[in-house]
């Protein structure tokens, strides 16, 4: 082959590669509002206030606002408006959700009304809690010694003589890994090592399953992930909306084996990098 022409598609290839290995934002904007997940939090302002002449009127037209962007909200394999459609249930919770949310901001002028709420992805009152109660069992948890060891909010390290991690930082940086509320690790064969299946139920509900923060940014004040958080590279994304990552079967079974010490995947203790 021409060595011009093998150039020449080395850059074009190279190309596409750089198109597609840029790192993706934390912060999702939309018409209908923007996802943080910085911040966890999902906020909504009214797109129309001139239209509104009643309060009423403006918070009926910021709950079309919100049903519309939590049904474009990405699961691995689905939009989550494909579940609500087949769990009628499932949205009346997830309508309460935007009803328990408190008012962040409310104002009235000769043009209407304008609103803007904030409801966190995650806790008691979160937009992933409804969705966790179906993804994750609640028989599922870690045993009583490591999570009497681990009960408070803060990991702390725990110096038995060996090495040990107090939470996992998985680095996906450019690989195309997109935030969700329900992301998976897993090994090179195949192997589950993070996911719904894997978490408890506890601290699932109580701080979510997916977090995420820019790499470039070179900090991640994550309290929960302790002094000696361990580091690892991930290979790629996988899954059809990029949910998923993959590590070696070689540092999947560090992973699973610091694990056992402390604990800190089953207590979602785990920060991906974008």
């Amino acid at each position: 082959m021409n060595r011009h022409l093998i150039l020449a598609l080395g850059i074009i290839l190279g190309s596409f590669s750089l198109l597609f290995s840029q790192n993706i934002p934390v912060v999702e904007k939309s018409n209908q509002g923007t996802f943080d997940w910085s911040t966890e939090k999902l906020s909504l302002s009214l797109q129309d206030p001139s239209r509104h002449s009643n309060i009423n009127s403006a918070l009926t037209a910021l709950q079309k606002q919100y049903a519309l962007l939590v049904q474009s909200l990405r699961l691995d394999t689905l939009a989550l408006g494909t579940l609500m459609e087949s769990d009628p249930l499932l949205k009346d919770e997830l309508l309460d959700v935007f009803n328990q949310a408190q008012i962040e901001g409310l104002k009235r002028n000769a043009a209407g009304y304008n609103i803007s709420i904030d409801i966190p992805l995650y806790g008691e009152t979160g937009l992933a809690t409804q969705l966790y109660y179906r993804l994750i069992s609640p028989e599922s948890k870690i045993s009583g010694d490591v999570l009497k060891r681990l009960s408070n909010d803060e990991a702390e390290e725990f110096n038995d003589g060996r090495e040990c991690f107090t939470g996992l930082i998985v680095d996906s940086a450019g690989l195309g890994l997109y935030p969700s509320i329900v992301p998976e690790i897993v090994s090179e064969s195949g192997f589950v090592v993070y996911g719904p299946s894997t978490v408890d139920f506890r601290f699932a509900l109580h701080y979510g399953i997916g977090h995420f923060a820019l790499k470039r940014e070179g900090k991640w004040p994550d309290k929960r992930l302790g002094k000696t958080p361990l580091i690892v590279r991930a290979l790629r994304s996988e899954g059809l909306f990029k949910h998923k990552v993959v590590l070696s079967n070689t540092d999947s079974a560090k992973v699973i084996k610091m694990n056992s010490k402390t604990g800190f995947l089953e207590q979602t203790r785990v920060l991906f990098l974008l």
